[in-house]
């Protein structure tokens, strides 16, 4: 009981890779649970592509909004990019990763839920 209970525990509190499926994009975010205000990291590793040319990533509650664009130089753009979001309020938020070619299509995306209390 003792070891599931320390299974469980770890399983909430280590970061989270995501991968999206069939995508060359990885997103970590650290912590999923935090206390408010919360500071989280989001650590986006992308292969490179010389179609890359924006990254977005956002995170969004009911009553909070927060988004960071970073322009990426295509196969140029350095692999892992690392985003922070500082003093969230307590909420349930999405964590959305956008990344698009020069035209705004598609190339990849991810999202993940984390809690803040």
């Amino acid at each position: 009981m003792a070891l599931n209970r320390a299974v469980v525990m770890a399983m909430v509190l280590l970061p989270v890779w995501v991968h999206a499926a069939g995508s060359d994009l990885k997103v970590r975010v650290s912590p999923q649970r935090g206390l408010a205000p919360a500071d989280i990291a989001v650590t986006v590793t992308l292969i490179a592509n010389d179609d890359n040319r924006l990254l977005e990533v956002a995170v969004e509650s009911p009553l909070f909004y927060e988004a960071s664009a970073v322009d990426l130089d295509g196969a140029r753009a350095p692999m892992v990019r690392d985003v922070r979001f500082r003093h969230l309020p307590a909420g349930d938020y999405e964590v959305r990763v956008l990344v698009t070619d020069a035209e705004g299509h598609e190339r990849a995306s991810a999202r993940r839920f984390l809690s803040v209390s």
